[in-house]
């Protein structure tokens, strides 16, 4: 959200981003389909050499499957590992008694290699967590209490030596016969549907990373939402249906005329320049009328060249509308859906004295005398 002063703007940023969940998300069904395809496969196959859907046949499926190299595994295994170093740390006593808080400021800073191991583990898996793909829920990385309560049952287990099985499944284990296509089928199929489970997990895994990615820009909206007084705290935007931060405005040909609060007296006739975002600033031409939502510190050099401001959110304290008195600029503020009614280009005329802003033909605002 770097860059972005308005909710109206972070909203639109994260709506022209949510094309990036496509790919993640698209390879997320493609791997479960490919996964559930070679897993249908071999349990047909051992149904038809048992005879019948028992409940041997699906455990010998598990068998078969077992030991492959996912990254959900990889989760319980490294919590694993680093109750272990816990356990075995001279600062197992201290880490048992403390807070939460305490604990993971202490994981999160110490040289040890319970703090690396921490710390490592939050780059690779602090995007997971329970609900993991629902924003509202919290990951470890923002939200570690479950992590470290985890972390503490490790650290006072007695022993921990369960660990991830390596050890690959056999036709031996088998208690049925299987004809001798059927060892060739499975033969072919089982280390593709072992590949196929990581790969649905590796899956998973990117796409609630970039879940994640959406939640902070979301938890950023929120904050923003709650200094514009939009809504009273940052979780109400999580629940329920809230009234929507803009109306659904589109662009129409001919004149038009917009209401706002005069913020700095005159008149100024030109064409407009719509900016959305701050990037879009060095477009800022000459004698221009700049339509934004909102603006802050970083416009102020471009006021030397406007016309005119006209921002969609603000105040008498504004920024926009300080720095446009100084400069003698006319002024209007609270323009509702100006950037998505105007275009830049489109020939206006804003009166500072009555909170107006037309669009026009060229002709009739060089023409047109407001009062």
């Amino acid at each position: 959200m770097e860059g972005l002063s308005t909710a109206h703007q972070m909203y639109r940023r994260i709506g022209a981003n949510l094309r990036f969940l496509a790919k993640p998300s698209t390879a997320l069904i493609e791997s479960f389909a490919r996964s559930s395809l070679y897993n249908l496969a071999i349990l047909r196959i051992l149904i038809a050499a048992k005879g019948d859907m028992t409940p041997e046949v699906f455990r010998d499926f598990s068998r078969m499957l077992r030991g492959c190299d996912t990254e959900s595994a990889d989760v319980p295994n490294s919590i694993l590992e680093l109750g272990n170093l816990l356990r075995e740390s001279e600062d197992r006593d201290r880490f048992l008694t403390m807070s939460v808080e305490d604990a993971t400021e202490w994981l999160k800073t110490t040289e040890s290699k319970c703090g690396v191991k921490f710390r490592e583990f939050l780059e690779k898996h602090g995007h997971r967590n329970v609900k993991e793909f629902d924003v509202y829920t919290k990951p470890w990385g923002m939200e570690p209490s479950s992590l470290i309560a985890s972390l503490k049952a490790a650290a006072k287990a007695q022993s921990s030596t369960g660990s991830r099985t390596t050890e690959q499944w056999t036709f031996d284990e088998l208690s049925y016969e299987l004809t001798t296509f059927q060892r060739i089928v499975l033969s072919f199929l089982l280390p593709r549907a072992r590949t196929a489970i990581a790969g649905r997990e590796t899956a998973k895994s990117a796409s609630v990373r970039m879940i994640h990615k959406f939640r902070i820009a979301f938890l950023q909206l929120a904050a923003q939402m709650v200094h514009e007084g939009r809504i009273p705290e940052p979780s109400v935007m999580f629940l329920g249906v809230p009234k929507p931060i803009v109306r659904e405005m589109k662009y129409t040909d001919g004149d038009l005329e917009l209401n706002g609060s005069p913020m700095s007296q005159g008149i100024a006739r030109g064409c407009a320049r719509v900016v959305q975002y701050f990037e879009e600033a060095d477009l800022i031409k000459k004698g221009e009328i700049l339509i934004t939502a909102a603006t802050d510190t970083g416009w102020t050099p471009y006021f030397p060249l406007l016309a005119g401001v006209v921002t969609e959110i603000g105040g008498p304290l504004s920024h926009g509308a300080v720095v446009a008195r100084e400069y003698g600029l006319p002024c209007v503020v609270g323009v509702d859906g100006a950037t998505s009614l105007l275009r830049s280009g489109d020939f206006i005329v804003l009166d500072g004295n009555a909170g107006i802003l037309k669009k026009v033909s060229q002709e009739d605002g060089e023409e047109e005398v407001l009062i």
